[in-house]
Formats: C-alpha cells, structure tokens, sequence
C-alpha cells in the first residue's frame, strides 16, 4: 500500500519576509525601550566585514538606524544610517499593500528598474566613501 504524504512546503512570500522585518523590529525596538537600553547599544550580529578590516562595511549601522526608527528616534536613526529610511519604507510598502508593490514593480520597464537598483547601489557606495573619507563610523 502506497502512502501519501499531503504535507505542502509553502514558500515564504517577500511581502511574508517584509512583515516578519517589521514585526522583529517592532519587538527589538520595544525591548529596547523597556529595558532602557539607547539603540546605539543594539548589536544582534557581528559585522564579519567590520571584525576583518576594522573598517565600517556599506550596511553598517543599518540594524541600529532600524531600532532608532522603530523608537521614533528619526535624528538618531539618520546618523547612523540615512538609507535605513528606504528599507523601512520598502519593507512597509511591500507588507501593507503587496498587490500596489508588485503592480508598481511590474508597471516599471526592465531599463528604469535597472536605473532604480544602481541609483540605490550607487548612493550606498557614495555613502560608505563619504563614511571612509571622514570617518563617520555612524
């Protein structure tokens, strides 16, 4: 007798990824406003680029920028990392309306997506020079 296993694998969703980001970071954010602890002091994971080369990485202060914005720390949250604002943003966008977010990604042609990803590429690698240059370890 042959048996059959009716188990599914659902495949996790970006708009599923984006709410379980936002969701995290409404539970750090608030255990960090529980516990007293600024979000200048939140360190989930080590920087594996940072313990190398003892140089701030394109991301880094992103994890702390995060929890500054979760905590309405918005001054906090751009010195140390002014991009964090755009990941919150997508991350809202996609888990609010995640029809309105493939519509718009789907209504863009192939060329003005390629512009929008290295305009992004772009500011991230200016941002991390400006960061090298000055010293800004945000």
């Amino acid at each position: 007798m042959k048996s059959t296993n009716f188990t599914t694998k659902r495949r996790l969703r970006s708009e599923d990824l984006a709410r379980i980001f936002l969701l995290g970071l409404l539970v750090v954010g608030a255990a960090t406003l529980f516990m007293g602890v600024g979000p200048g002091k939140v360190q989930l994971l080590p920087c594996l680029f940072r313990s190398v080369t003892d140089l701030p990485c394109p991301g880094c202060g992103m994890t702390r920028a995060c929890v500054a914005i979760a905590r309405g720390e918005l001054a906090q949250a751009w010195h140390f990392h002014p991009l964090s604002f755009i990941l919150v943003a997508a991350a809202l966008a996609l888990a609010l309306s995640p029809n309105g977010s493939r519509a718009l990604a789907t209504s863009l042609s192939d060329r003005q997506r390629m512009l929008l990803l290295f305009s992004f590429l772009g500011m991230v690698l200016c941002l991390w020079l400006l960061r090298l240059g000055t010293g800004w370890r945000g």
